[in-house]
């Protein structure tokens, strides 16, 4: 992958820098977990 992806949650308070590659939430804002192949295959359907 050559690009970086972030998912973030609408409501979530971002205070500190967010790594690629990952899906964040809560209040304020933590990483719940790395985003997987089968996240990329779910979402980016042709």
């Amino acid at each position: 992958m050559n690009h970086k992806e972030r998912m973030l949650a609408n409501t979530s308070r971002l205070f500190n820098n967010i790594p690629a590659n990952v899906i964040a939430t809560e209040n304020p804002c933590r990483v719940l977990r790395e985003i997987t192949e089968a996240d990329r295959d779910y979402h980016y359907k042709e």
